[in-house]
């Protein structure tokens, strides 16, 4: 990876104010979460729950990313929070906010379906989640309520700014999808179809040296779609990248069940050239 080279209009203490709007006031659920529980007509406390690590990766690989041909793609949105810090520190750049705004996907509407795999992400699962996991929000966030978190932050669907709305198996079918070009593209829809949806229809359009982070690669249903895309897609075997080290993941491809959550992949030039799908570099290159 090169030397980061910091954005011009971002410095580090910006950016660490920026994060922590976005984050919340503290890394524990209070007082002011609960209150938004029992009423979402209310400005949210937090508007994305992604670990400061996940911000980091992307800020210090600004100028790698930046300096490619290509949009920001971001697919499962929830509150907004990720999709603001992305519009916010790639200015020149196109954002594209992908979410159905109604939770996950019904899985008897599921593209992809695997045998044996128990897919944990469901309507259901949407249901009760709040109390499992002792989370005071929702899952399915409704788009107007995104749409006032963007106001926050003085951001708004324009020309730059997009939002698609609805299953990713339709929103980004090739038939209708409008998305030419990625420079980065983060995955965070958790499910093992809607993982698979977005890999498939958006894979070849991510840039020779693009990044593609896989938020959910923690979860077993999206780690185990990651790795049956790769192993019918890719010639040689892909290395993850690890969020907080930027070191590649040695267990990633072979392990099904899961790897540290955010791991990234770059991919490659020679690959992009040839109309091939593989992630650089290969395993003699990594070993050497």
């Amino acid at each position: 990876m090169n030397k980061p080279i910091r954005p011009p209009h971002m410095n580090e203490k910006q950016y660490d104010e920026l994060v922590k709007s976005l984050r919340g006031p503290s890394e524990e659920w209070g007082e002011e979460d609960l209150k938004y529980q029992n009423d979402p007509t209310l400005e949210a406390p937090r508007v994305s729950m992604c670990q400061r690590e996940r911000f980091d990766t992307i800020y210090r690989h600004y100028n790698d990313i930046n300096k490619l041909d290509g949009d920001i793609v971001e697919c499962g949105i929830w509150q907004g929070g990720m999709s603001i810090f992305l519009a916010k520190l790639f200015q020149e750049k196109h954002i594209w906010m992908c979410d159905s705004f109604a939770g996950f996907q019904p899985l008897n509407i599921a593209t992809f379906k695997k045998s044996g795999l128990h897919e944990g992400h469901t309507e259901n699962y949407q249901k009760n989640h709040l109390n499992a996991h002792n989370i005071p929000y929702d899952i399915a966030v409704p788009y107007d309520n995104v749409i006032r978190n963007l106001a926050r932050f003085d951001l708004q669907p324009d020309n730059r700014i997009k939002l698609l709305k609805g299953w990713v198996k339709d929103t980004l079918h090739p038939d209708s999808c409008p998305i030419k070009k990625i420079s980065l593209l983060r995955i965070d829809v958790d499910s093992y179809s809607a993982t698979l949806e977005v890999l498939e229809y958006l894979f070849d359009k991510v840039v020779a040296g693009g990044f593609i982070i896989f938020d959910d690669c923690c979860l077993t249903e999206a780690n185990t779609a990651m790795c049956d895309f790769m192993d019918r897609s890719v010639e040689v075997s892909p290395f993850l990248r690890h969020t907080e080290t930027d070191q590649f993941v040695r267990e990633q491809i072979t392990n099904r069940t899961t790897n540290p959550c955010g791991c990234y992949m770059v991919k490659s030039a020679w690959d992009s050239e040839n109309g091939l799908r593989r992630i650089c570099p290969t395993y003699q290159e990594w070993e050497a």
